[in-house]
């Protein structure tokens, strides 16, 4: 990753693929970003090894969510699911980069799925997940998967979370403090809204009138130079239940944060990808 003058440098994406659907919709993003990027796209699907392990014990049943008819779960039928669905996810990885021609490949690993994305992420610019969840409960309320959660605060390089259906133009919303971590979100925000043909809202945070003058003069510069459009605000000591309302007030369609950022300490990355629908790219 470049430093912050010279903004947000991406040569390689990866994506965590299964089979369901907010992994494709991750997947298409990803390869649309890829594109306008230039860079290079990986597919990487993880064989989960804990469900091979539980498929090899003598009473393993699977239930079906629509005939709730339980039968056997068994290691054969496991590797001819997995196999499936391996093609499956190769198919598009193909198929897409034919279609958009991009510079892209496929990998299967086998193993926790949590530490082998990680792994793969680590010679990566940027890895995109998609958000999983279940709505549980009588609010039906959004829980972020724990591969999510485990990418936004282990992934070494840059992260961008997607729910399944979020709609991605590339219009950015960055918090900005002058702090190294919302210099670099900032110049990732930057290159996000040049590539689009977007515009980036910039909340500037802090209480200091001086300070809060230099940051958007700074801001501007920047953006002109980048040949970018501002909308800016400021919030007086920003909390994350704020920022996320002033995410859901605006026609933002992604949050770009600082990976560092101390809102996400603690539940701060959960909290956030509960209380948001847009993506989240946090930037390292």
């Amino acid at each position: 990753m470049a430093g912050p003058e010279n903004g947000f440098t991406v040569r390689r994406i990866v994506v965590a693929l299964d089979s369901s659907a907010h992994s494709r919709a991750a997947f298409e993003a990803a390869a649309v970003l890829a594109q306008r990027l230039d860079a290079e796209l990986e597919g990487l699907f993880v064989e989960d090894i804990d469900l091979v392990k539980l498929a090899g014990l003598p009473f393993g049943n699977e239930v079906s969510f629509s005939t709730g008819e339980a039968r056997p779960f068994d290691g054969g039928a496991l590797e001819q699911q997995l196999a499936r669905e391996v093609s499956r996810a190769r198919r598009l990885v193909e198929e897409t980069g034919r279609t958009l021609r991009l510079r892209s490949r496929f990998r299967v690993a086998r193993g926790k799925i949590d530490t082998e994305v990680i792994a793969a992420s680590g010679d990566a610019d940027l890895l995109i997940v998609g958000a999983a969840g279940l709505d549980i409960g009588f609010g039906m309320r959004f829980r972020p998967g724990r591969v999510a959660l485990v990418a936004a605060e282990r992934a070494p390089g840059s992260v961008l979370l997607l729910r399944s259906g979020s709609v991605f133009r590339g219009s950015p919303l960055v918090p900005y403090d002058g702090s190294p971590g919302s210099e670099r979100a900032l110049g990732a925000a930057l290159r996000l809204a040049r590539i689009n043909g977007q515009g980036l809202r910039l909340l500037i945070t802090g209480d200091d009138p001086e300070k809060i003058e230099a940051l958007r003069a700074r801001a501007a510069a920047r953006a002109a130079a980048q040949h970018v459009a501002i909308t800016e605000q400021t919030e007086t000591g920003a909390t994350l239940t704020g920022m996320c309302r002033i995410v859901q007030q605006t026609e933002a369609d992604i949050l770009v944060l600082s990976g560092d950022d101390p809102r996400l300490e603690g539940d701060g990355r959960r909290t956030l990808l509960e209380r948001i629908a847009c993506p989240v790219l946090l930037v390292r």
